[in-house]
């Protein structure tokens, strides 16, 4: 089981790095371009199998404007989600989506004594795949948030981009961890396809744990003349087998 928070709109702490810092470093370049992708998709192969509960809360101006409850079994074949939409003024109020090979669904719940009711069904492949992608985009941003650096992009994505490029890489020690830290540049027009906003920046990365995102300082345009700072922080533990669990991603 996971839980994890999080919040729009709110800052917390930087990560201070302790201990030695190396100097930018080719070696360390050639090592994260050549480990990363290979960790994350590992990472990717096992979060299908993940199976447990988070907690989505945005806020803006210290006002929630959305407050949700996940709930997730699955293994690679069949997906059970249910949503509680903690937000709603109507108490009880939920969701539950099924998907499998033969037939995608959804149930929802207007109210706690309220009855479930079928909202719709899809049987045939196209329909399934529909269901599916649209009502589990939400739930892969959550499974996925150690590897996530935005709605839109996540680390793959980033790096696999045509105009990604490593501008200098250094290594941080923090409580006995060997983190590294990545200065990148991937400036294109905002237009290109695929879409990614983010045009610059610096994560920070935990390699003996599928290179996972511990922070991240971006910069991004999501349409012309519109420059935008992002950061990210991100708390963690590792699960019984080692596999790190997220547990709090602070936008």
């Amino acid at each position: 089981m996971f839980n994890f928070l999080r919040l729009a709109m709110v800052v917390i702490g930087v990560l201070v790095a302790q201990g030695a810092v190396a100097q930018d470093d080719e070696g360390l370049t050639r090592r994260f371009l050549a480990e990363a992708p290979r960790a994350w998709k590992r990472y990717q192969e096992k979060t299908v199998r993940l199976t447990g509960q988070y907690t989505t809360i945005m806020s803006k101006n210290r006002a929630i404007f959305l407050h949700n409850r996940y709930e997730i079994k699955q293994n690679e074949h069949c997906k059970l989600l249910s949503v509680d939409l903690l937000h709603i003024k109507q108490p009880g109020e939920a969701i539950l989506f099924c998907f499998n090979p033969a037939y995608a669904y959804t149930l929802t719940k207007k109210g706690k004594n309220s009855a479930w009711a079928i909202k719709d069904v899809g049987t045939d492949k196209k329909q399934r795949e529909f269901i599916e992608e649209s009502r589990l985009r939400a739930v892969k941003q959550g499974v996925d948030a150690l590897i996530r650096l935005n709605s839109h992009v996540d680390l793959p994505a980033l790096v696999n981009h045509a105009s990604f490029k490593v501008l200098g890489a250094k290594a941080l020690h923090k409580d006995r961890r060997e983190l590294i830290e990545i200065r990148f540049d991937n400036s294109h027009p905002v237009k290109q396809e695929p879409f990614c906003p983010i045009q610059k920046g610096t994560i920070l990365l935990d390699p003996a744990l599928f290179w996972c995102l511990r922070r991240a300082q971006t910069e991004s345009i999501y349409w012309p003349d519109s420059v935008g700072s992002d950061r990210l922080e991100v708390s963690l533990r590792e699960g019984p087998d080692g596999f790190p669990i997220p547990m709090r991603v602070v936008p």
